[in-house]
């Protein structure tokens, strides 16, 4: 019996040690199982970005002396990346009819958004042009970047200073939205003879209607 008793207190004691050791080293003493935390390997502070997907921007060209949006695969819809892609093409591959007025050559020196306002600053190139060929330009670059979330004007610069650009609507001025150029539109009856896909024609259309109804009531 004495060793009986010997046997069981010296299990007991090794019972006891474990469980101090056990709360000593903070391990929970649970009754049942349970899952394991899960680990996360994201430091603090960090945030995941998801990367940029294939996307499209309606980028505007010239036919028949008229401004159309022509769909551009892009993988970024950024102001900068856009407008680069439009300085990019002297002729867009969709038609022969389908041309640019923006001077071969011509770069953006940069692009900086102020709240809706667009400031887009042009290479020397930019001031080869002269009279209608550089009011259409403008209006290639404005509806462009209007196109896009958040731009309602733009303000041009070339090589880093402001300059006037002509508006059909308030004549000389340093900053011109869409409604300044929809008179550049086709109408129905002029997009029905013009080399431009549905999708641009769609566009076209909710873009002359929307901007007929907006101007309008601007301009009251």
């Amino acid at each position: 019996m004495t060793q009986r008793a010997s046997l069981a207190s010296q299990i007991w004691l090794a019972v006891l040690v474990v469980l101090i050791v056990a709360a000593g080293c903070g391990i929970p003493l649970d009754g049942s199982p349970r899952d394991l935390a899960a680990t996360s390997t994201t430091e603090p502070g960090q945030t995941t970005v998801p990367g940029e997907g294939d996307s499209d921007a309606f980028l505007f060209y010239l036919t028949s002396n008229l401004v159309v949006p022509i769909s551009e695969e892009m993988s970024s819809r950024r102001p900068a990346d856009v407008l680069n892609a439009l300085l990019a093409k002297t002729e867009p591959a969709t038609s022969r009819d389908i041309v640019t007025q923006i001077p071969p050559g011509t770069r953006l020196l940069s692009v900086d958004q102020l709240g809706t306002d667009l400031d887009v600053n042009l290479s020397s190139e930019f001031n080869n042009l002269v009279g209608t060929g550089r009011t259409q330009a403008t209006a290639q670059i404005v509806f462009t970047a209007t196109g896009l979330s958040g731009i309602e004007q733009v303000r041009l610069l070339i090589e880093g200073q402001r300059t006037q650009v002509f508006s059909p609507i308030s004549g000389d001025t340093d900053r011109v939205g869409a409604c300044d150029y929809l008179g550049l539109l086709p109408t129905d009856d002029e997009m029905v003879t013009l080399p431009i896909d549905s999708r641009s024609s769609r566009r076209l259309t909710t873009l002359r209607n929307t901007l007929s109804s907006r101007c309008i009531v601007s301009t009251e």
